[in-house]
């Protein structure tokens, strides 16, 4: 008896677990303009009904899907996958999704949110007096990305080809020396903006860098 019953309280933490994994608000970042495009997180097998708060958005049972609202004339709801893509987004489209799929809410919200643009970034060597002297350069590309949602970092050596990365990059001693720009670049939907760290080949030799230019877009 006790054996069942240690049984039955395994299963019920392991059923609320995996209820607690498919709940939750998904946040989602758009661009004014651009799209934003949201999926169901399971395969569709009925009807389907998309909601922004409690107006709707689009509604598919049989034949072509019906829009509704600002949402008519520029969404798109994929019938087999349940996904939808709304066009031309204002801020007004910011907010609280729901699904329904055969006839089921599913326990998922989309919070679309239009994030900040990121901050004009800063590349800083670590240490601060990074030479040739050093076996190993870190440079980590700096700012508050607070509300930017998500940001990806690329980084140039020289007159090379963007490479994606992350925050930081380590340089080994023979890579820094032949080096003379070091550009980051960070990006969201919303913005993207680059700045150089440049080294002069006497500079390098005294163990600083300055900063050269910067670049928004």
């Amino acid at each position: 008896m006790e054996k069942l019953r240690c049984v039955w309280f395994l299963t019920l933490a392991l059923l609320a677990a995996l209820s607690a994994a498919q709940t939750g608000d998904i946040p989602i970042y758009f661009a004014i303009g651009k799209s934003l495009v949201l999926t169901p997180p399971k395969p569709v097998t009925g009807n389907i009904v998309w909601k922004h708060g409690f107006n709707l958005v689009a509604e598919w049972e049989t034949g072509v899907p019906d829009y509704y609202g600002s949402f008519s004339g520029r969404s798109t709801l994929d019938i087999k996958t349940g996904r939808l893509e709304i066009k031309k987004t204002t801020k007004e489209d910011e907010g609280e999704y729901t699904v329904e799929i055969d006839r089921n809410v599913l326990n998922v919200r989309y919070v679309a949110k239009i994030p900040k643009e990121v901050p004009m970034p800063e590349v800083v060597p670590k240490p601060l007096s990074c030479s040739s002297r050093e076996e190993n350069c870190t440079f980590s590309c700096e700012g508050d990305t607070t509300g930017a949602g998500q940001v990806t970092y690329s980084w140039k050596m020289g007159e090379g080809e963007w490479m994606k990365g992350e925050k930081d990059i380590n340089l080994i001693k023979t890579e820094v020396e032949h080096i003379k720009t070091i550009t980051c670049q960070m990006e969201n939907v919303a913005s993207q903006r680059e700045m150089d760290l440049f080294s002069h080949e006497n500079i390098l030799r005294s163990g600083l860098w300055c900063l050269l230019c910067v670049h928004a877009y």
